[in-house]
């Protein structure tokens, strides 16, 4: 094992140093195809060196980089292309082929996979960089520095443009960072999640800024990651809920034959965790479980830590470092114990606005405070408990998943006359999506086959519903939304 800031995947290390002057040179060579300050590019790789490389690339440059989850299909890629502005689009080659109708007139420089290759080469482009920096650059608006996608509740994906940051902000996002993930000077780290996501991401980047070592997971595996942590003597991690089910999983003898006593810091999020797999983690592991809460909107604004949730089972943690959270009902914040609209806001952190979409922010705001789109309450401590997930989002496997967009591609199928879309408990993903469909005249319940495999060409897999429920009529009010709480009494093991 190398003990020494910078990166391992798989059996190929590259250090901090190494990572900086290839960055340098991607950095020069997107600036000398005229890619400018304040503009975007795209990226969609799995995880591995490459993604490392175009954020320290980026960030040294003040390009935006929109991140594409690599299992994306080309309609949902050429929204994101087209709506964020993207100049140029990097990453594997047969994930790029794959969509490639999607890519339009933007150009490619692609990571050779096997024997695909598409675009410019990866390599041969970083050798064209010039080895200085062009000069004469005229900059694009660089007052918002980055942007991030997320979807609101008709599913439609929506750009989150940050300020730039003042530098009380910079340190302040940091201290946020280092806090929630635990990470100090030469922490060892394990990235279990895709990079394409903002928790694997700035999990990466803050432990290389901290003189850190980074072990990149090319897709997670409990006893892979065991062994992991054993052999690089991992300090920190980064998990989601459906780990925790995969390694309680594992025979006790597996579990009993890895040192995992190196772990001082393991961060989860992105789904509910079960309070008997988070119980039993503890157990196993002790107390250095964590768990945040926050939105794209909002970032973090709620940490937990063992102690507090083994005192306060359920909760998802309490306002930190300066973070405010309320709970609104109609008429605006409600008392302890009292269920509504989550707000939040980290204070001291640099604001956003919508991209495109100037309405949407004042939509979203109460009395400087942002909807998480999450319902929940707070007790007489200030803690936090969610008591329902956003009233349409299922999230599976710590990834969000709309139900207005699976509706909009079932609603297309002719076999479908009406439809909803669910999530229901599931013990290993927290959630997993359900479709409940009325199928028009003529149709039997054969056409779901047909329906399902329709939805797999147009939709991400995890977006497909794992299980269809055929109904004689969907629940809905006079005003023609969809009673969803009804379906808890439709499916028989119980909608969440």
């Amino acid at each position: 094992m190398i003990d020494s800031p910078g990166v391992w995947f798989g059996d190929e290390f590259r250090a901090t140093e190494q990572l900086q002057v290839r960055a340098g040179r991607l950095r020069r060579a997107l600036l000398n195809v005229g890619i400018r300050p304040g503009e975007v590019i795209s990226l969609l790789a799995r995880n591995s060196f490459l993604p490392i490389e175009i954020n320290l690339a980026a960030s040294g440059a003040s390009i935006r980089v929109v991140a594409v989850n690599y299992r994306s299909t080309a309609r949902e890629l050429d929204f994101l292309l087209r709506d964020s502005g993207s100049k140029l689009l990097i990453g594997d080659a047969d994930l790029i082929a794959a969509v490639d109708d999607a890519t339009g007139n933007v150009p490619i420089v692609g990571m050779p996979v096997g024997t695909r290759a598409v675009g410019t080469d990866y390599e041969q482009f970083l050798a064209q960089a010039p080895d200085e920096e062009p000069e004469g650059l005229a900059a694009a608006d660089t007052s918002m520095t980055s942007l991030f996608y997320t979807s609101g509740t008709t599913g439609t994906p929506k750009g989150v443009l940050r300020t730039a940051p003042t530098p009380n902000a910079v340190a302040k996002r940091r201290q946020i960072l280092e806090t929630c993930y635990g990470l100090g000077r030469r922490s060892r780290g394990i990235v279990t999640t895709p990079l394409c996501h903002m928790f694997a991401s700035n999990f990466a980047q803050t432990c290389l800024r901290q003189d850190g070592t980074v072990v990149v997971m090319p897709r997670f595996d409990a006893e892979e990651f065991l062994r992991l942590v054993q052999d690089h003597r991992i300090t920190n991690a980064q998990v989601v809920p459906t780990m925790f089910v995969r390694l309680l999983r594992l025979p006790e003898q597996v579990r009993a034959s890895y040192d995992i006593s190196s772990l001082r810091h393991v961060l989860h999020t992105g789904a509910p965790c079960p309070p008997d797999v988070k119980r039993a983690m503890i157990d196993w592991w002790g107390p250095i479980i964590w768990e945040q809460y926050g939105s794209t909107e909002t970032g973090v604004v709620v940490l937990c830590d063992s102690e507090q949730w083994l005192t306060h089972p359920g909760t998802v943690g309490r306002p930190f470092l300066g973070s405010e959270v309320r709970i609104y009902g109609p008429d605006g914040p409600v008392p302890s114990g009292t269920e509504g609209g989550i707000y939040a806001r980290m204070h001291d952190t640099p604001d956003f606005t919508y991209l495109g979409r100037p309405d949407a922010r004042a939509e979203a705001e109460r009395d400087g405070l942002i909807a998480t789109g999450d319902v929940g309450a707070m007790d007489a401590d200030g803690y936090l408990y969610l008591l329902d997930r956003r009233s349409d989002m299922v999230i599976t496997g710590g990834i969000n998943v709309y139900p207005a967009e699976v509706e909009g591609e079932l609603g297309r199928h002719p076999a479908v006359a009406d439809c909803a879309v669910f999530g229901v408990t599931d013990p290993e993903y927290g959630q997993r999506v359900v479709a409940a469909v009325a199928l028009a005249p003529g149709y039997g319940p054969e056409a779901v086959e047909e329906i399902r495999t329709r939805l797999r060409t147009a939709l991400s897999d995890y977006k497909v519903p794992r299980e269809f429920v055929v109904l004689d009529e969907i629940p809905r009010d006079d005003s023609g939304k969809l009673r969803r709480r009804q379906f808890r009494d439709v499916y028989p093991g119980g909608a969440s």
